[in-house]
C-alpha cells in the first residue's frame, strides 16, 4: 500500500498514570507527531536531476530512491537525448510514474463532480482524505495542549494523599473527643483539661478545600486526557483512510516519494 505520512501514532494511552503526586491520565502521543511531507520533497535530488536525463535508467531508479538501481542502465541508453529531458528536474519521468493520477491536474469543478468511480473521482477521495486527515491533526494538537495548559496548572497533593491526610485527622479528633467524653465534669480542673484537649484537634476546613481542589483538578484532566487521546486516535485513522484511498487512486502502485509530493502540490495539500 502506497503511504506518504512517516510518522504515525502507534499507541495511544488510555490508561492513569501519577503524575508529580497526582492521578492522572497520561497522553503518550507525542505533540511533535504531525503530518509528516517527505523529507526527500524535492525528488530524491539525484532522481529529479538525473531523472530523464541519462537514458532509461536513471528515470526510473533515482526518482524512486537513490544512485543505486538505475545508474547502470541509464548510461547504457545514452547520454545524448538523456541530459536534455533530465535538465527538467525529472518532471517527465515523475508524470510518468504518477500516470493516471495526471488527472489530478483537472479543474476544481471536475474534481467536485466527479464520478466515485473515475479516476478523478478516485484523486478527489484521496484529496478529500487529506484535508480531513489535516483537520484531524488540528484537533487533536489543540486538544492535546488543552491537555497539557491544564496538567502543568496543578503541583499540589493528590486526592488521594489529602484524603490520606484527612482520615488521619478525623481520627485523631474522634479520639480526642472520646477522651473528653470521659471526663469528670466534678473534677475541679474539668475545663482545663478539656480545653487542653480541644487544643490538640486539627481543624479540617483547610483539608477539606485543598481535597475539592484536588478532585476537580483530576477529574478535569481525566477529561482532557480522554479526549486528547480520542482526538489522536482519529487522527490515526485519517491517516489510514487516506492512506488507502491514495491507494485506490494508484491503483495499487507503490509511488516515490517525490511523485506523491507532486500529487499533494498539484491538488493543494
Amino acid at each position: 500500500m502506497t503511504q506518504h505520512f512517516k510518522t504515525t501514532l502507534s499507541a495511544l494511552a488510555l490508561s492513569v498514570f501519577a503524575i508529580g503526586g497526582v492521578a492522572a491520565g497520561v497522553t503518550l502521543i507525542t505533540a511533535d507527531a504531525a503530518i509528516a511531507k517527505s523529507d526527500n520533497a524535492g525528488g530524491n535530488g539525484n532522481g529529479g536531476g538525473n531523472g530523464g536525463g541519462n537514458g532509461g535508467g536513471n528515470g526510473g531508479g533515482n526518482s524512486g530512491g537513490n544512485n543505486g538501481g538505475g545508474n547502470g542502465n541509464g548510461n547504457a541508453g545514452g547520454n545524448g537525448g538523456g541530459n536534455a529531458g533530465g535538465n527538467g528536474n525529472g518532471n517527465g519521468g515523475l508524470a510518468s510514474e504518477l500516470g493516471g493520477l495526471n488527472a489530478a491536474k483537472a479543474n476544481p469543478n471536475a474534481l467536485k463532480n466527479a464520478n466515485p468511480n473515475s479516476q478523478v473521482g478516485k484523486i478527489a477521495a484521496y484529496q478529500e482524505a487529506a484535508f480531513e486527515t489535516k483537520d484531524a491533526y488540528s484537533e487533536w494538537q489543540d486538544a492535546y495542549a488543552d491537555y497539557l495548559a491544564h496538567k502543568d496548572s496543578y503541583s499540589g497533593p493528590s486526592s488521594d494523599e489529602i484524603q490520606g491526610q484527612l482520615d488521619a485527622a478525623n481520627a485523631k479528633n474522634a479520639d480526642l473527643d472520646e477522651q473528653i467524653s470521659e471526663l469528670d465534669p466534678a473534677d475541679p480542673d474539668y475545663e482545663g483539661k478539656k480545653s487542653a484537649l480541644e487544643d490538640q484537634k486539627v481543624d479540617t476546613a483547610g483539608l477539606e478545600s485543598d481535597l475539592a481542589t484536588a478532585t476537580e483538578y483530576e477529574t478535569k484532566l481525566d477529561e482532557l486526557t480522554e479526549a486528547s487521546n480520542a482526538a489522536g486516535a482519529a487522527y490515526e485513522e485519517a491517516q489510514e483512510a487516506e492512506a488507502e484511498a491514495l491507494d485506490t487512486a494508484a491503483g495499487g502502485r507503490d509511488l516515490s516519494d517525490a511523485a506523491v509530493e507532486e500529487l499533494r502540490d498539484t491538488l493543494g495539500l
